[in-house]
């Protein structure tokens, strides 16, 4: 069953089709003051990536070249990232613990343990945490206190970061508003508002 997608098609156009990145332009001739037209589809979008008209052909085409060679250059670190993913053995051990910072106008530093480890999965829980010293008004540092449970256990998929700019090569966790990450030790930075 071929899905149908809602696009505004010009009537005086003809279609070419780049399905090695799912693409396609309709290609519309000049009309009085305007030079020959083009409007570009990528994926399943019904909004169009561009609708414009150029000076000529040649600039035309330039164009659509240019942007073919973004998508597929896209589609190759895409790919990439997902060949990476599926090869990825994450390094995490029990005991290990994490560390999860979040917030907009506050930062809530949380800690988590690893109880359980599988093949693709971790199981961690959430563990408490104690003061590390002040920091000022409303905010202080941060330590865990490994095997004080006081969350529920949690299946996760480690995920290969290394083509995020991290160092994390056994992996990192995504939660709900960023991502867990081994702790190394150091404390951690909290804030609260009363």
């Amino acid at each position: 069953m071929s899905v149908v997608i809602d696009r505004y098609i010009p009537p005086d156009s003809t279609a070419t089709e780049y399905p090695d990145v799912s693409a396609v332009v309709y290609l519309s001739p000049a009309v009085g003051t305007l030079g020959p037209r083009a409007r570009g589809y990528h994926g399943k979008s019904s909004k169009a990536d561009f609708n414009y008209s150029f000076r000529n052909e040649a600039t035309r085409q330039s164009y659509i070249d240019n942007w073919l060679d973004g998508l597929r250059q896209a589609k190759a670190r895409r790919d990439q990232r997902h060949a990476e993913q599926a090869g990825f053995v994450h390094g995490f051990k029990v005991g290990d613990v994490l560390t999860y910072s979040w917030g907009y106008d506050q930062t809530n530093a949380e800690f988590y343990q690893v109880t359980e480890v599988k093949a693709k999965t971790v199981v961690i829980r959430e563990i408490a945490h104690r003061s590390a010293g002040s920091e000022g008004f409303m905010c202080n540092r941060v330590v865990a206190i490994p095997d004080h449970f006081k969350g529920e256990p949690m299946t996760k998929r480690p995920v290969n970061a290394a083509g995020w700019g991290t160092s994390h090569p056994e992996g990192v966790i995504r939660m709900d508003f960023g991502s867990a990450v081994k702790w190394d030790g150091s404390p951690e930075y909290n804030s609260w508002y009363a």
